[in-house]
């Protein structure tokens, strides 16, 4: 498609509006491209998951059906002790390993730990970086989402497309809609700027507008919980025997799997470096390296993923006027609406997502569908 034929497609979409006795239309086919299904992804050739060099072809999962997967793993391999709602309160170094203090949560009871080595991968609030006195540092407060897990058998039916992932777009509520088990479980991500208190928004309302359903539409809310995206790195990633990795290093707005990736990316380079280290092949400098090289890149990846995701979020809070059949958008109005499909069509093809725009003026949306990362619940 040529640039002239987009950009009136953009038009076309921005200028079309239903009122309330106009019938409802649909227009579907941008950048459209499905993803194989399972059985498929073994002999499809072309599109998403079909190009990836591996044995094993990717695969879409949603993390609370992922984690019991990997957590059964854990359990079952040798020399690997769990403990549960168990958290390192302290812990004191000497020149040959730690020694954590740890609490049970469910009693209070207080153990010591010895190790060689710490690594904390203990989350955005992370108890061992605030032990190692490192400070996070960038933005503290880059947008806010207000989270909903939702059941509704009913709403499946109603899209004319499924997909993993829908982004609705209107002038009152914007924000993402993810299927969390193909039938009748979603999540939804509903998008605000960082200044509104989320605490006087109507959670129904947001729910109704970003879905395009009506007030007489049921659904069960299963989970709520608000955040505050954030762009924040620790100034630094070790203490002598001490590591921080993932989230308890650098966090930032969840987007198309960086923040997953980095964290990752954080284990594998810490991991190799402690095997040689603890297998006589590597000398103990060599652990130097690790936040020499983790903490720049995550520096870097948590702008790019933070100035993505603000571009989006601006374009789709643009003022956008819709507009009868008869009336033309303003250069303005085709120009928002181009820039967010040309960001969502170059970003994620960076980020292996796939996509489909379709315009349902029934719901008065512009609505983006794909398949994208695992994603938290």
């Amino acid at each position: 498609m040529d640039s002239d034929s987009e950009a009136a497609i953009h038009e076309w979409l921005i200028s079309h509006h239903r009122t309330s006795d106009t019938p409802a239309l649909a227009w579907e086919g941008l950048h459209g491209q499905p993803i194989p299904c399972r059985a498929e992804r073994y002999t499809a050739k072309g599109g998403p998951d079909t190009w990836w060099p591996t044995p094993e072809p990717a695969h879409r999962i949603n993390q609370i059906f992922l984690e019991p997967v990997l957590f059964a793993h854990a359990v079952a391999t040798s020399r690997l002790s769990i403990l549960n709602r168990t958290r390192v309160v302290d812990y004191v170094q000497s020149e040959s390993g730690v020694r954590a203090t740890a609490e049970n949560l469910d009693n209070g009871g207080v153990s010591e730990i010895f190790a060689t080595y710490l690594i904390g991968c203990d989350g955005a609030h992370s108890d061992v970086r605030h032990i190692v006195g490192a400070k996070f540092s960038g933005d503290a407060a880059v947008m806010q989402t207000q989270l909903t897990y939702i059941r509704t058998p009913k709403l499946l039916g109603m899209i004319s497309r499924p997909a993993w992932l829908n982004v609705s777009l209107n002038r009152r509520c914007s924000g993402y809609l993810f299927a969390i088990d193909g039938r009748e479980r979603w999540l939804i991500h509903n998008w605000r700027p960082p200044s509104e208190d989320l605490a006087t928004l109507d959670r129904d309302r947001c729910i109704r507008e970003i879905l395009g359903v009506e007030s007489t539409f049921e659904f069960d809310i299963l989970g709520q919980e608000d955040w505050t995206g954030r762009r924040m790195i620790a100034d630094r990633f070790r203490d002598r025997r001490v590591f921080l990795c993932g989230d308890a290093a650098h966090i930032w707005v969840p987007f198309a799997g960086y923040g997953m990736n980095a964290g990752i990316a954080d284990a594998m380079n810490l991991s190799w470096k402690l095997a040689g280290v603890l297998k006589g092949w590597a000398e103990p400098g060599i652990l130097d390296a690790y936040e020499l090289e983790r903490q720049p890149v995550t520096e870097q990846v948590s702008r790019y993923a933070m100035n993505i995701s603000c571009g989006y979020h601006k374009v789709a809070r643009s003022p956008i006027t819709w507009r009868r059949p008869d009336q033309r958008a303003t250069r303005h109005e085709s120009a928002s609406a181009g820039r967010y499909t040309k960001l969502m069509s170059a970003r994620h093809a960076v980020a292996a997502l796939t996509s489909v725009i379709s315009m349902t003026p029934a719901h008065h949306c512009l609505r983006w569908r794909g398949g994208a990362r695992i994603q938290h619940v």
